[in-house]
């Protein structure tokens, strides 16, 4: 295996180990990272308010897990 490809997969299985431990959920993967200000991990599809983070499914790429 060369440096380059030996390098590559350092880089790889890093990123992949640091998705499985902030996006990775039961039954699928978060849209967003937890820690984000505007992750909102739930998505209400009938929420008409005001709340622009929350309104009409707003917020469905901003934390809720994707099956």
């Amino acid at each position: 295996m060369s440096l380059i490809s030996r390098l590559h997969f350092c880089v790889f299985s890093t990123a992949l180990k640091q998705v499985e431990t902030k996006y990775l959920e039961q039954y699928g993967i978060k849209t967003l990272d937890p820690n984000h200000y505007n992750y909102i991990g739930d998505c209400i599809h009938d929420d008409d308010s005001y709340d622009y983070k929350r309104a009409r499914d707003f917020n469905y790429h901003n934390g809720p897990e994707w099956l």
